[in-house]
C-alpha cells in the first residue's frame, strides 16, 4: 500500500471591506471583552467606551471591523472609521446584513457603501 503524505488541506478567503475611491481613516480602539469573535466586516458600536459589535438597533455604529477579531484574547482592534466600505461584507453581531435604514446609519459617521 502506498503512503500518501497528505494531512489536511488550508483555504483562505480575504474579504474585502475597504473599498477604493476614497481615503480611508482607519483607527484603533480598545476591545470588550467576552463580546465574542468577529469577522471582517462587522459593524461596531461603544458599550462603555469599548468597541464591540452592533445588534443595529442599540446605541449607534462607530465603525467597521477591519480584522478578525477575538475578544477573549485582543484588547484591541482596527476598524474603519471612515471611508467606504464593500456593502456586501458587512454584518450585525448575530451575522446578518445590515438593513437599509441601518447602512443610512452608518452614512451618518461618514461610512459609505460600494
Amino acid at each position: 500500500m502506498p503512503l500518501d503524505g497528505k494531512i489536511g488541506s488550508l483555504s483562505t478567503r480575504a474579504l474585502q471591506i475597504v473599498a477604493a475611491g476614497h481615503p480611508a481613516v482607519i483607527l484603533s480602539g480598545a476591545v470588550k471583552a467576552n463580546s465574542g469573535q468577529w469577522r471582517p466586516g462587522t459593524i461596531l458600536t461603544r458599550d462603555a467606551n469599548e468597541l464591540a459589535p452592533w445588534d443595529g438597533a442599540t446605541n449607534e455604529p462607530v465603525g467597521v471591523s477591519t480584522e478578525v477579531v477575538d475578544s477573549m484574547v485582543q484588547a484591541s482592534a482596527n476598524y474603519l472609521a471612515h471611508g467606504v466600505a464593500v456593502i456586501e461584507n458587512l454584518k450585525l453581531s448575530d451575522g446578518s446584513a445590515p438593513t437599509v435604514a441601518q447602512i443610512f446609519n452608518l452614512h451618518k459617521i461618514g461610512i459609505y457603501g460600494a
